[in-house]
């Protein structure tokens, strides 16, 4: 596995499926750190489902861009013989959390998803703690 992260983007090229797809996952954690929880789940979802589908068609090397936009998460995956648009299961899922998704066929093929990601949270979760209020003394 190689890759390359930095803090609105991350690529790994996945090679070795079980254990890439945990660097998967813990690079969207990353991206997401103090967005709230259940954006990071469903971002998770998808980025899992995305790569565990290519994994399971392609087998062979291939590459996951995750990249934060605005408000989403869109996650990529990069592989020669990703399925038709009829994803299955795989198809609902994404139907059902994503905020977009398709397949982009050009020198491969790219399934691609995005999902509400709230980086205004992180804004907010990165304010200083209040400082307790002290009292005169009587």
């Amino acid at each position: 596995m190689e890759g390359s992260e930095n803090a609105r983007h991350a690529m790994i090229d996945v090679v070795d499926g079980p254990r890439d797809l945990a660097t998967v996952r813990k690079r969207v954690r990353g991206l997401l750190a103090g967005a709230p929880e259940r954006e990071v789940v469903d971002a998770l979802l998808v980025a899992n489902e995305l790569t565990t589908l290519a994994w399971l068609q392609e087998a062979e090397p291939f590459t996951v861009r995750l990249r934060l936009t605005g408000a989403a998460l869109r996650a990529e995956v990069e592989a020669d013989l990703l399925p038709g648009t009829d994803l299955g299961g795989a198809g609902e899922l994404l139907d059902r959390i994503a905020t977009g998704w398709g397949i982009r066929r050009a020198k491969g093929t790219t399934l691609w998803a995005e999902v509400a990601a709230d980086t205004g949270a992180r804004a907010a979760h990165s304010v200083a703690v209040p400082i307790p209020r002290t009292t005169a003394a009587p």
